[in-house]
């Protein structure tokens, strides 16, 4: 029976809380279908996965939506373990030199070795049955959303504040993931999404998501208490709404069951 379930390695956003750990990094591990992809790669994502036997040497394919190092860190070591690694990648993240950094966030010899796939917004890729969209963002560098569909449909809207018709990509998803980085009633600064963000966002929802999980928890949101920052969404939403924990396994057969953290 093929397992589908969605793994947060870390929940930590931004700078100040992944360099604290006090909430851990590593992004995603998506298993659909019987595919295995890593999402957003942060520091940590390969320790975590061997800790948690998560074999990253079995992982199908890396998917990176933007090029910072909070998202993207561990996908050099994660593509050098994997035998036949295939890539997704925001584009930026692969050129030679960008506006945004003298080199590419993934080596030459990591490209050379990974079946690429460079990608900006709106754009669509087969991986072995499983369809990968991409969405648009409002972030500080180019930056994609991810929409994976197969017997579920999962949408990871990544970075950036929101922006009116942002939820058209994610209609019908099963499960959204929203990196919310800012508390109720704070200014986004033109960087990430806030709880008031969140509000809109999935107030204009026509297919609302089953289950949202927010993550990218930064100090901010952290101290401005959790458990009250998901109550003003779900209450203002009407939506299922929880937050993410380090190593929280999501069952994407039932999402109506509780989560579970790996130990």
């Amino acid at each position: 029976m093929v397992k589908n379930r969605l793994v947060f390695l870390g929940t930590a956003g931004g700078r100040h809380m992944v360099f604290s750990q006090e909430r851990k990094s590593g992004g995603l591990l998506l298993e659909l279908d019987g595919k295995r992809i890593a999402v957003d790669p942060g520091p940590g994502a390969l320790v975590h996965m061997q800790r948690l036997k998560l074999h990253p040497e079995k992982t199908d394919a890396v998917m990176l939506s933007h090029i910072h190092i909070d998202h993207s860190s561990d996908v050099n070591i994660l593509l050098d373990g994997i035998e036949k690694p295939v890539l997704v990648a925001e584009e930026h993240c692969v050129r030679k030199k960008s506006d945004y950094y003298e080199h590419p966030r993934v080596s030459k010899y990591h490209q050379d070795k990974s079946k690429v796939f460079a990608v900006s917004a709106d754009q669509s890729v087969d991986l072995d049955g499983l369809k990968i969209e991409t969405a648009k963002t409002n972030h500080t560098c180019p930056c994609v959303g991810f929409v994976i569909s197969g017997t579920k449909k999962i949408g990871y809207a990544s970075d950036g504040i929101y922006f009116k018709g942002q939820e058209k990509y994610f209609e019908g998803c099963d499960l959204l993931i929203l990196n919310v980085h800012i508390p109720k009633g704070f200014e986004t600064a033109d960087k990430y999404m806030s709880v008031d963000d969140a509000i809109l966002f999935l107030r204009a929802m026509k297919r609302k998501p089953q289950l949202t999980v927010v993550t990218h928890i930064s100090s901010l949101m952290l101290r401005a208490n959790l458990w009250r920052q998901i109550k003003i969404i779900s209450e203002s939403t009407g939506c299922n709404v929880i937050f993410a924990e380090d190593f929280m396994e999501l069952d994407l057969g039932n999402l109506s069951a509780a989560p579970r953290i790996l130990k």
